[in-house]
């Protein structure tokens, strides 16, 4: 759900005395290159209210056409935020946050990234690998260009595929093209960087699976494996301790 997918970024976001004093509209404006909540805000297509200073006149934007290059947003000078909308998930769409810092808390991301995708459930005659299409999805990311970046050709790739293993595996290689990340890249460690983008994906597409067996277990093909499954879950490592 929208709120899991946010919880599951905000309990790494900064420190408490950050968090006390922070707001989720001041993190959309200064449209950091390396947000954690703004991917996952894209990603559920969350809303935008403005309001000119000057006359009032409000409008409406949503976030997916909000970031522009360079940290920069589609705002005017005299345009303040008025109110953020936060949509819900609905039946059959699914959506998931994560994050890799050099530690697990108080860090910017090296890369974070929120995942969507809306399935459709397929008549009956179709085989379990073929029973769920793809209707959209939305792979964002931060921590891979000069803004908050969709891998806009992978999703349209993925558009109307079924939601099986080899539409995954075709659709990393997809991001692999689509992404630019090189040496020269501002921070470096673009090998690793790509590395985490393909492996996030991989996560998102073993936690639809999973949720997909535990809602509707005559529709997936093949079980997940145990070594697949380990990969959902969130490491989580106990404090250090003197015996």
């Amino acid at each position: 759900s929208t709120c899991h997918a946010l919880l599951n970024q905000l309990n790494s976001f900064g420190s408490e005395q950050i968090r006390n004093v922070a707001t989720i509209g001041g993190n959309i404006i200064h449209g950091s290159s390396i947000s954690s909540l703004n991917p996952i805000l894209q990603a559920c297509n969350a809303k935008l209210k403005l309001i000119k200073h000057s006359t009032n006149e409000q409008c409406e934007i949503a976030l997916r056409n909000f970031f522009v290059h360079n940290n920069n947003v589609d705002m005017e000078r005299d345009e303040i935020l008025l109110s953020v909308y936060i949509p819900f998930t609905e039946e059959y769409e699914y959506l998931q946050s994560y994050k890799q810092s050099k530690r697990r808390k108080f860090d910017t991301p090296i890369v974070s990234c929120g995942f969507q995708v809306k399935l459709e459930h397929q008549a009956d005659g179709f085989v379990p690998e073929f029973k769920w299409k793809i209707q959209s999805a939305c792979l964002s990311f931060g921590g891979i260009a000069s803004s908050i970046v969709m891998m806009k050709k992978t999703q349209d790739y993925l558009k109307d595929k079924p939601w099986c293993k080899q539409t995954m595996k075709d659709a990393l290689k997809c991001l692999l093209d689509e992404l630019t990340l090189d040496e020269s890249t501002s921070g470096g460690q673009a090998a690793y960087r790509r590395t985490l983008v393909t492996s996030f994906f991989f996560k998102f597409y073993l936690y639809v699976k999973e949720q997909l067996q535990k809602t509707y277990p005559d529709t997936v093909a093949d079980e997940i494996s145990s070594n697949e499954l380990s990969a959902i879950k969130t490491y989580v490592r106990d404090l250090s301790h003197g015996e």
